[in-house]
């Protein structure tokens, strides 16, 4: 299956039997849609028109943060940035690729709660205009252990050892 807008291709983000979310390709200009398939092409009958992006929910979604960057299975997380759909069953929050249910969003800011089959690792939003991924780590400690009991987070990159004082032996 293939979606083009004005003949630039599109990535599809979903794919039903009856829609289609797809992203629009950058720089396309106005024009019509048209969807391939196995059965055949169609063409829309109306013209799509590009409009303008300006962090209201249009365009692709930026993370620039989260809080808090540790948590285990039920933690509310709220997930900053730009772009996101403020249609909350629009907006796919992933940790690590397990899906979490967001609660409530807005353009700039999205609730939702750490998902049974987290680990650690990025947390990512999709929407039908696009995905992001975070550039922090959120971390979920072993499941014996609860986030207090984490006292040290991150990976040492580039051979080099890092320090750290543990208030408590392990």
């Amino acid at each position: 299956m293939t979606v083009t807008f004005n003949g630039l291709a599109a990535g599809i983000v979903t794919a039903t039997a009856h829609q289609i979310v797809a992203t629009v390709p950058g720089g396309p200009s106005s024009g019509l849609v048209m969807v391939t398939t196995a059965g055949g092409s169609t063409t829309s009958s109306q013209q799509f028109t590009v409009g303008p992006c300006s962090g209201t929910g249009i365009g692709a979604p930026t993370i620039t943060g989260f809080s808090p960057q540790i948590g285990t299975l039920g933690t509310v997380v709220t997930v900053t940035g730009t772009n996101f759909d403020p249609n909350p069953i629009n907006a796919k929050v992933t940790f690590n690729g397990a899906y979490a249910t967001t609660t409530a969003a807005t353009t700039t800011n999205l609730t939702t709660t750490v998902p049974y089959t987290a680990s650690s690792g990025h947390i990512a939003v999709a929407t039908p205009a696009g995905k992001a991924a975070s550039t922090g780590m959120f971390y979920v400690p072993p499941a014996t252990y609860a986030t207090a009991d984490v006292q040290v987070t991150g990976i040492a990159s580039g051979g080099a050892g890092t320090t750290v004082n543990l208030s408590t032996a392990i």
